[in-house]
């Protein structure tokens, strides 16, 4: 099983009108399994559990109480560390608690020992990111193709123009912001992917393309996911030891689901099936549009394993055999 070890735990109130004012805390040590056999520490839904135990102070003296707490999410910006969070419903709170707390708690282990965090007072639900961690996104330093020439995909603003793969010049929307933490594991589809220079064939990627794993690339018709070409020649997971276990990445966003080109190579824009509010700057986007808006999802077939690509593409790109 992959574990995640913390050094300390942080009680919120969870009571839906707030305040989600801070509780007890404790310096306490422990592990967190996540039950699976892949090494890789994964929180998600629809079911992880979160027991934690901790001594408190009785007038019969020092009692072990336990908490158990269903995964709700993480936070980005924990004190500058990205964390889980665990709801405790009323039901699940040791006897007593449930006075103090009638609508439960907010359960969030640090990997830090409670002297190394400075908590807010106060919980925010709202910077609470549901489901699995997930970026869709270039890594800095991408080149995207724009009618002035090359620019970093980290200097594009609102307002640029950038040029899709039918040569047509359509101005950026946005660029979402992520900050990447490998603290809980790397998922499959947080794994950054380098496709090196001509890796795809006709000179593509003009440059080593960096990118997430579930970022896609237009691929003989088919929106292909760059994990998905991990064993190809010269496409490889871009270990830790290189990104670090912080890391930013980016993504353009523009009217449509268009197909523009990083580094010479067609690649999708954002579409809003990932959430916006993952993003660090999501503020950023209410602030200039009021409200999310909807991005219908392109028309073309999009392939997310190995296994569903044609024989012919994973021969021309020496797969050997379907993943």
């Amino acid at each position: 099983m992959a574990a995640f070890d913390y050094g300390s735990v942080f009680i919120y109130d969870a009571a839906a009108a707030g305040p989600n004012t801070l509780g007890p805390q404790a310096d306490d040590d422990g592990t967190i399994d996540d039950g699976e056999a892949d090494g890789v520490f994964d929180l998600g839904p629809p079911a992880d559990f979160f027991t934690y135990s901790t001594v408190v102070n009785t007038p019969f003296g020092p009692v072990t109480v336990d908490f158990t707490g269903l995964y709700q999410g993480y936070i980005v910006d924990f004190d500058g560390e990205t964390v889980p969070v665990f709801l405790v419903p009323p039901a699940g709170l040791p006897f007593g608690f449930e006075t103090t707390y009638p609508e439960g708690v907010y359960l969030i282990p640090s990997a830090r020992d409670e002297g190394a965090v400075t908590p807010p007072a106060e919980l925010n639900p709202a910077d609470i990111t549901a489901g699995d961690f997930d970026a869709v996104c270039f890594l800095p330093g991408t080149a995207i193709a724009t009618p002035l020439g090359a620019t970093a995909v980290e200097d594009l603003r609102v307002g640029d123009t950038v040029l899709t793969a039918d040569g047509r010049a359509v101005p950026v929307t946005w660029v979402g912001i992520q900050t990447v933490s490998t603290v809980f594991g790397r998922a499959a589809g947080r794994q950054p992917v380098r496709i090196a220079e001509g890796a795809l064939g006709g000179g593509l990627p003009r440059r080593d393309l960096c990118l997430t794993a579930d970022h896609a690339l237009l691929i003989d018709g088919l929106l292909v996911a760059a994990g998905a070409l991990v064993k190809g020649r010269g496409i490889t997971w871009i270990p830790e030891a290189e990104t670090g276990a912080r890391y930013t990445v980016y993504h353009v966003e523009t009217a449509a689901h268009d197909v523009i080109l990083a580094e010479g190579t067609p690649a999708e824009t954002f579409v809003d099936y990932i959430g916006r509010r993952a993003f660090d700057n999501h503020a950023e986007y209410l602030a200039l549009y009021g409200a999310d808006r909807p991005i219908p999802e392109s028309r073309l077939p999009r392939i997310t394993a190995a296994r569903h690509l044609p024989a012919g593409l994973r021969a021309r790109l020496g797969i050997a055999a379907a993943a």
